[in-house]
């Protein structure tokens, strides 16, 4: 059960839990838009991050901060933002759409690549960058979100699934 293996060679996978699909598609839809939180976890590396976010009037609240999501929709219960580390840069200013104040807490060295950890609020978010992308190894930045890449779940599901 290699999920780099099977993603490079499978055209279709099926991810399973305790003995029931969870999800079937390609690699890429699994990727891109993991069915709930479990698939998230699961596929890629690091792991999708989950944000608890609170409904906003056309998008969600994470940490005083106003995001825009691709599926929002007027849902209740347990609110989590998804998006994936690959997804989240460093942004140029500090304003914009899908802009939000983070502090960089730690960097871990992949070779080609670094996985930047953050904390908005009292929540860790995880960006992957390529080795050249400047980012302050302590303190304040900004990050993008691109809207439609942030996804919104309400109870671990993705909303309109």
């Amino acid at each position: 059960h290699d999920q780099y293996e099977a993603m490079t060679f499978a055209e279709e996978l099926l991810v399973m839990s305790d003995g029931e699909v969870v999800q079937k598609g390609t690699p890429e839809q699994l990727f891109e838009t993991p069915i709930n939180d479990y698939v998230g976890y699961f596929i890629g590396s690091p792991a999708m991050n989950f944000l608890s976010v609170d409904s906003d009037s056309g998008g969600v609240n994470l940490a005083g901060q106003s995001l825009k999501v691709a599926n929002h929709a007027d849902v209740s219960g347990s609110l989590k933002l998804g998006i994936r580390p690959e997804y989240v840069s460093v942004a140029t200013s500090r304003r914009g759409p899908n802009v939000i104040g983070a502090e960089v807490v730690g960097i871990q060295d992949q070779g080609n690549t670094r996985v930047v950890t953050c904390q908005v609020g009292d929540q860790s978010l995880r960006m992957k960058l390529p080795r050249e992308v400047e980012v302050p190894s302590r303190g304040d930045v900004s990050l993008s979100l691109p809207v439609e890449k942030s996804l919104l779940y309400a109870n671990g599901n993705l909303v309109g699934a």
